[in-house]
């Protein structure tokens, strides 16, 4: 595909575009997949070892090697055993603490902590979810999924 986005973090959201690369070109690494929302993206290295994202579907891209720790080829919740970070972030825009949902949906979520402002946490990924216009990200929480409400962090890939 011509004129193909890659994004600064994981995400499929305009504002995260950080580049599109032309039809025959590619990054030098292919680190692992990640899931974002319902699908994958592969955290890809340049050759300055910036890290970006982009899309890991067939109908776009092809690896010419597999990635070291890549995962299943369907998209799925992750398990209590085998959660990967993909980086951290760190908890800003709030009075004194973030809550720590066990859904993406502020709605209908049960709290199942908290995280006080300028402590960090890891990422699996993020989601749309749902009551919330800057989505979630999806952290570990006690080794489980959980989520935090992406308009109280700042991210870091690792």
């Amino acid at each position: 595909m011509d004129d193909l986005r890659y994004y600064s973090k994981p995400s499929w959201k305009d504002k995260d575009v950080a580049g599109h690369l032309p039809k025959g070109y590619g990054f030098p690494q292919a680190v692992r997949k990640v899931r974002v929302n319902d699908a994958w993206q592969y955290e890809v290295k340049n050759s300055k070892g910036e890290t970006y994202y982009l899309t890991a579907s067939d109908e776009f891209v092809s690896v010419e090697h597999t990635p070291a720790t890549s995962t299943a080829q369907k998209p799925a919740k992750p398990k209590k055993s085998g959660l990967r970070a993909i980086g951290e972030i760190k908890i800003v825009n709030v009075t004194s603490a973030a809550i720590i949902q066990n859904c993406p949906d502020r709605d209908i979520s049960k709290q199942l902590g908290t995280i006080a402002k300028r402590e960090k946490i890891q990422v699996t990924g993020s989601v749309d979810g749902k009551n919330s216009k800057t989505g979630y990200w999806e952290v570990i929480y006690e080794g489980k999924v959980a989520y935090i409400t992406g308009e109280f962090v700042e991210y870091k890939g690792s």
